[in-house]
């Protein structure tokens, strides 16, 4: 499951990362802003095998599946899509 977080010059980040859910809060250098999400996933995750890349722009996450007999999880989250969740097919 790739995950992509867009930040532009991020600061002070805190990430937290569980077998569900993911935590991830910044501040932008330029600007002072602040921003936070959270994000509660359809299902298990494992933790220790996450793949981190930080970039000037953005924060990338390799996760790894727990029940890896699914080919694929019908949503990323659990609840339905919120307005800044985007699929990228590239």
């Amino acid at each position: 499951v790739f995950v992509t977080i867009e930040i532009v010059e991020a600061k002070e980040e805190k990430y937290e990362l569980g077998e569900k859910t993911l935590t991830y809060a910044a501040s932008q250098e330029s600007t002072g802003d602040k921003y936070a999400v959270t994000l509660d996933f359809f299902a298990e995750i494992e933790p220790e095998k996450t793949e981190k890349h930080v970039t000037a722009r953005s924060v990338s996450l390799t996760l790894k599946k727990k029940d890896t007999e699914q080919p694929y999880w019908p949503r990323l989250l659990k609840s339905g899509k919120p307005h800044y969740v985007h699929t990228d097919f590239s």
